[in-house]
This record gives C-alpha cells, sequence and structure tokens, in this order.
C-alpha cells in the first residue's frame, strides 16, 4: 500500500512540475503594446499618447534611430515609453517599424511622419522685363499643387504660358508667362500670386519698364524760301537731346531750352528753331529728337524761289535721295522731287542691292564721277547727261540698253552673271552706246544679240565665252583692232 501512495504521490509531482513548465514558458513568450501605430506631422513634437508595454519578461526595443527616437530601448512588463520625431524636410512621408522583443515574442509599432509641403524657387521671385513683348520662366521645386492667380487689374498683361505639375515628393516644375508690350509709357508692375494647401501664398513680381517714346507733331516742317522760325511740337516720357547737324548749323539754330519730363508717361514740349533765308539751291536738314530707347527726326525742307525739280518714279531709288538728303520729296505719288544742296555737290552714289528697277532721275545729279548700281533689276540705263562719270558698276543687272554718252567710262566687263539680276533673269539682248568706250568684254552665256555699233571709240571686243551669242552689230566702216568672237556669231553692219 505505501508503496502505492507514494507512486501516485511522484506522478503528482511530476505533473504538476509539467504545468509549472508550462505555465513559466507562456509568461517568457508573452508580449504587447498599447498601440500599433503613432502619427507625427512634419513638424518636430513629441508623441502626446504613451506607448505602454505588457510583458512576461523584460523587454528590449529595435529599429533605426535616426529622426525619431524613443524614450527607452529597454524595460520591464508594465513600463511605458514615448517618442520624439525631428521635423520632416524630406518632402515626403516617412516611416520607421520599431519592434519589441520578450523572450520569442514580437509586437510591432509603426512610427510614421506626414511630409512638408516645400515650395523652393531655384529662379528668381523677381523679374524685371523690357518694355517690349516677351517671356519669363520660373523654375521651382515643390511636392504641392500649385494654382496660378494673376489679378485682372494692374497686371492683365501678364499671362500664363503653362500649368505646374505636382507628383509624390519634391519635383522639379516650370511656369512659364507671356509679358505683352508695355504701350503705356509709363512703369509697370504686376503680380503672380502662387496658391498651394499647406503653403503661404507665394507673390512673383514682374516689374517692366516703359516704353520710351518721343512723339513729333509731324515729320515733315517746309520753310519758307525768306526763312521762319520752326515750332516742334514734342511728347515724350524721356530726358532727350536735340543734335542739329554740324554742316546745318549755318543756316539751323535751335532757340528754345529743353527741358525734362517730370511726371510719369508723356510730357508735352515745344522746341523752336531759327531757319534763315536761302537764295539757291533746296535745304533739307534732319534734327534728331534722341533719349533713352527712343528717337525721332523731324525734317526741315526749305525750298528757294526758283528750286529744280527732279522726277524719280523708283520707290526704292527714290528713298535713297531722300534718306541721303538729296533731294526733298514733293509728290511721293508723282515722284516729283526738288533737288536739294547735298543733291547739286554729290560726287558718288552707291545703290547696290537695293531693289531698284529704274535709275531714272540721276540726270539730275551731274556732278557725279563713280556709280555703283550692281545687283538690282535695272533693264535700261542712261547716264548721258552725267558726262562726269568715269567709274561704272552695272553688273548682276538684266540690261537690255546702257547709254552712256561722253562720260569717260572706257572700259567695261559684264561676267558670266554680269547680265542677269538677283532673281536670275538674264538679258538676251544688250544694246551699248559710248563715244568713250575703248574695250568691252561679254561673257554672258544666254545673251542672243550684242549692239556695239553706237561705240565709235571701241577698239578691243571680247565676247568669246557668249556661246550662245547669234548676231553683233556694229557700224558700217567701224574698226576694231582685237576682235574675239566665235565662229557662230554672225556680224551685222548697220
Amino acid at each position: 500500500m505505501k508503496k502505492i501512495i507514494v507512486i501516485l504521490i511522484s506522478i503528482a509531482f511530476i505533473f504538476a512540475c509539467k504545468d509549472n513548465n508550462t505555465q513559466n514558458l507562456l509568461l517568457q513568450d508573452d508580449i504587447s503594446i498599447s498601440a500599433d501605430t503613432i502619427w507625427f506631422n512634419s513638424s518636430a513634437v513629441a508623441a502626446v499618447n504613451k506607448v505602454a508595454i505588457t510583458s512576461s519578461s523584460d523587454w528590449r526595443l529595435t529599429g533605426i534611430k535616426t529622426w525619431c527616437t524613443p524614450s527607452a530601448v529597454g524595460g520591464k512588463s508594465g513600463d511605458s515609453i514615448t517618442f520624439v520625431a525631428g521635423t520632416n524636410n524630406t518632402g515626403v512621408d516617412r516611416s520607421i517599424t520599431y519592434t519589441f522583443i520578450s523572450g520569442s515574442k514580437t509586437s510591432k509599432l509603426v512610427v510614421m511622419q506626414s511630409q512638408n509641403d516645400i515650395i523652393q524657387f531655384i529662379t528668381n521671385t523677381t523679374y524685371n522685363v523690357v518694355s517690349a513683348a516677351s517671356n519669363i520662366s520660373v523654375r521651382l521645386n515643390t511636392n504641392v499643387n500649385l494654382t496660378v492667380n494673376i489679378p485682372t487689374t494692374n497686371s492683365d498683361w501678364i499671362t500664363q504660358g503653362n500649368n505646374t505639375y505636382s507628383s509624390d515628393g519634391v519635383q522639379q516644375n516650370w511656369l512659364t508667362f507671356s509679358i505683352a508690350a508695355n504701350a503705356t509709357y509709363k512703369a509697370r508692375t504686376g503680380i503672380i500670386t502662387l496658391k498651394g494647401v499647406g503653403i503661404a501664398d507665394q507673390v512673383i513680381t514682374v516689374n517692366q519698364v516703359q516704353n520710351d517714346a518721343i512723339i513729333l507733331g509731324q515729320a515733315t516742317y517746309n520753310v519758307v524760301p525768306g526763312g521762319a522760325v520752326v515750332t516742334v511740337n514734342v511728347q515724350t516720357n524721356v530726358k532727350y537731346t536735340v543734335t542739329i547737324p554740324t554742316a546745318k548749323q549755318s543756316w539751323i539754330t535751335k532757340t528754345s531750352i529743353t527741358t525734362d519730363p517730370v511726371i510719369p508717361g508723356l510730357n508735352s514740349f515745344q522746341e523752336t528753331f531759327t531757319v534763315g533765308a536761302t537764295t539757291t539751291a533746296t535745304r533739307v536738314a534732319s534734327i534728331t529728337f534722341a533719349g533713352g530707347a527712343a528717337s525721332a527726326v523731324a525734317k526741315l525742307v526749305q525750298l528757294p524761289v526758283n528750286p529744280v525739280y527732279v522726277t524719280v518714279p523708283d520707290l526704292n531709288f527714290r528713298s535713297f535721295l531722300s534718306t541721303g538728303e538729296y533731294v526733298a520729296v514733293i509728290d511721293s505719288v508723282a515722284g516729283k522731287c526738288a533737288v536739294a544742296e547735298a543733291g547739286v555737290a554729290a560726287t558718288s552714289f552707291t545703290v547696290s542691292s537695293k531693289t531698284i528697277y529704274s535709275l531714272v532721275g540721276i540726270e539730275a545729279f551731274t556732278k557725279l564721277t563713280t556709280l555703283n548700281c550692281s545687283s538690282n533689276y535695272i533693264t535700261q540705263l542712261d547716264l548721258s547727261q552725267n558726262t562726269l562719270i568715269t567709274s561704272l558698276t552695272a553688273t548682276t543687272n538684266n540690261l537690255s540698253s546702257l547709254i552712256l554718252g561722253n562720260d569717260n567710262v572706257t572700259t567695261l566687263s559684264f561676267s558670266s552673271s554680269g547680265l542677269r539680276n538677283p532673281a536670275l533673269v538674264y538679258s538676251t539682248a544688250l544694246t551699248v552706246s559710248s563715244n568713250k568706250l575703248t574695250t568691252f568684254t561679254c561673257s554672258s552665256p544666254q545673251i542672243l544679240t550684242l549692239d556695239m555699233s553706237a561705240c565709235p571709240a571701241l577698239t578691243s571686243l571680247t565676247c568669246t565665252s557668249a556661246t550662245l551669242m547669234t548676231t553683233l552689230y556694229l557700224k558700217t566702216g567701224q574698226t576694231i583692232k582685237t576682235l574675239n568672237k566665235l565662229a557662230t556669231t554672225t556680224i551685222v553692219y548697220k
């Protein structure tokens, strides 16, 4: 009986020890925490709620401790810890997972922090632009959806070119704006406001300078032969100077005192000039008003009692003569001009590449000795009244008639491109008349007939490169010492 009792007691003891070990094992592996997630905003603040730990044994904490710091990394059951986060300057949401460990058991806590709202300008927030139309580009980094506001009052001259784009995290964005030309004659300032949730309004300032202007009452002032006081009305927003060409100061005197603008926008002034009498040629003077980025010209025209007139039908030739003050244009429709002092004295004209079709009117400039009219569209050129010309350049025109009369031009040469205009239209027939021309060369590949019968002084003629020339006209009895032509070119005497 004793033996049975001992055996039963032993079995009970074994089972009791087994139950106790199992309970101890369960207690050792048990751990729990009071929260599984903590949120921080982007600012650096401490957690409000503590995290309480319940465990069957001492616990420890693992996890990266960079931007977030726990108040403890270990402890016993019943402890509470807090977490402190730094300011989030990354522009994106961020998180850290911490693990609480007790024995073989773990419990996880996620600490999360929201992004900070960022708008960072890479380019300027203030732009100074010219008065002409232009564009500006604003480059910025942001993680916020932006809207653009441009006030319709005082800033309606600014228009948005494109929208900004946002995405997760801080991204580079471009904003472009078109700036209208400033026609107000005053400097102006406009604003562009960028708005976004979580950020203060961002203001971009655009300063546009005034449109500098000098506006004259009229462009041309006609003065009577006996002279007069000329009044020029000026509207301007700049400080300006008045310049009378030195050569004109012998008969024009400025008699007013120039003052400066005192209020924003256009100011009105009057400038006066005293013009002396003339008894000879027409006089033309261009008086320049200049200041800031603006300038204007007042042209004074004074005709004598008996002016010399010439008709200049070609608009571009007439423009050249007027701009150079060689003439005063009296009737632009009819092409009527008065020959001015500069025209009477002119000895050289260069009118190349001016899209001129006719030099009619050149006969009035009798003192010319040099003329360059190359690269135009002239077909007929009569210089018989310009008897002092010794140098002539008329290549790259599709000439059909060239009259030199008694001009002292003794040598002329037209290369393969010499008898075609800039549009590549070639001459097929050319007549030359001159009393003094001695040497002539023609290499035009498209010329068919050449008439040199009105050149009695000609001693040398070469046209061997004019491969299509069929007929050469000469005067009966005309003797040319050196005559070079193709066998296919027939000489016809007049």
